[in-house]
């Protein structure tokens, strides 16, 4: 249902499945011929391929840690293909912390470059960490706005689809009813 030319925001709390949510998306959209760019401002690309890595063959993270000791005989048999499988997302990671806006947009305009009519993915992990300059401390929630805006914006004029992850705050955990609000 993603379309190109448009920007959707995942938003949920710590430790609820973003990152393996978009893993899934990169896993589908390489299937269906897109090309997948990972802007990763909070994890290394190592941690972002090893998630795929258990994303692709349906393994716990936890066993990742250790595939030796941990990975049953089956998946230890199966490891071949699933590395292979996981190469065939061709997936493209940025982990550059920090990353701007005009970083992001100068990578993504290389690559439709490279392939002017090619499907391009790109996912932004996440959107609180993406700079944007003019935007002092307690200008958050209009830096955050200007940040969203200038990843549709993105979107727009490479004619791809934006995939943005943003994490909410965990004050809603405080309130009786736990049910996320803007401010979050």
């Amino acid at each position: 249902g993603l379309k190109d030319g448009t920007a959707t925001v995942i938003a949920a709390r710590p430790s609820m499945g973003k990152t393996d949510t978009m893993n899934h998306l990169i896993i589908k959209a390489s299937q269906q011929g897109y090309t997948p760019i990972f802007f990763s401002l909070e994890m290394d690309a190592k941690s972002i391929v090893r998630r795929l890595v258990g994303t692709v063959g349906i393994i716990n993270r936890m066993q990742l840690k250790d595939t030796h000791q941990y990975l049953s005989d089956a998946k230890k048999q199966q490891w071949t293909q699933i590395l292979e499988a996981t190469g065939k997302t061709n997936l493209i990671v940025y982990d550059k912390p920090a990353q701007t806006l005009g970083e992001i947009k100068a990578k993504v305009r290389e690559e439709r470059l490279k392939n002017p009519n090619g499907k391009i993915l790109v996912g932004v992990d996440y959107l609180t960490l993406v700079e944007h300059d003019g935007f002092q401390y307690g200008m958050e929630v209009k830096k955050f706005g200007a940040v969203a805006e200038g990843l549709k914006a993105i979107a727009k004029e490479f004619k791809c689809v934006m995939v943005v992850l943003s994490q909410l705050s965990r004050k809603c955990e405080d309130r009786p009813d736990k049910r996320p609000m803007s401010s979050d």
